[in-house]
């Protein structure tokens, strides 16, 4: 199974860990949470760690309206979403996104900064940006994705020092939820390149 933390009274610290062939913990009965490894209103900070090899679930790792910070990390071979952050803030940063069945990063209604990252081989898309959110990004390479930088339904994206190699697309912005709104992409020293 995984990791279900729910309303933590105290931030959760995770430092040199590597998780290995875990699945959706079962809530109640027939019931299950998104990812793997689960953060729901409990702040977290997740370093030095390897995330790898994921069996069931949409997500391997799920932060839910929490502050949170993602360092010097890994993620590869994950089944669905490497990472999906829901209505929280924080910042990742000096990490690896390596085979991601989905999406690489997928955002909805959050505010975050990502930094020096490289992802190779997300199966949809490489940073997924929807619901409002407001993401800020330096220093990322991308390579053989179909998407790369997606924004939707009002988000925003600001891309500054981003190489983008071999997506099918590259950068997109659109309406999918039409409750929301065209979406924007501020992009700087982007530079795109086909394999």
């Amino acid at each position: 199974y995984g990791i279900l933390v729910i309303k933590a009274n105290n931030k959760s610290i995770i430092n040199n860990v590597f998780f290995d062939k875990l699945s959706s913990p079962s809530i109640i009965s027939n019931q299950s949470s998104s990812g793997a490894i689960n953060f729901y209103e409990s702040d977290v900070e997740i370093s030095n760690s390897k995330f790898s090899n994921n069996l069931r679930g949409d997500d391997y790792l799920n932060i839910i309206r929490s502050n949170f910070l993602i360092e010097n990390n890994i993620f590869e071979n994950t089944n669905g979403d490497s990472v999906d952050i829901d209505f929280s803030n924080g910042s990742i940063k000096d990490s690896v996104f390596n085979l991601s069945i989905n999406d690489a990063i997928d955002f909805s209604g959050s505010k975050v900064d990502i930094s020096n990252v490289k992802i190779v081989y997300a199966g949809d898309k490489a940073i997924s940006s929807g619901e409002e959110s407001e993401i800020r990004i330096n220093n990322m390479l991308i390579i053989n994705s179909k998407m790369g930088l997606v924004s939707k339904d009002k988000s925003i994206i600001y891309a500054d020092d981003v190489n983008i190699l071999g997506s099918d697309i590259a950068i997109a912005a659109y309406i999918k939820k039409s409750e929301y709104g065209p979406a924007t992409i501020n992009a700087n020293n982007v530079i795109i390149t086909e394999s």
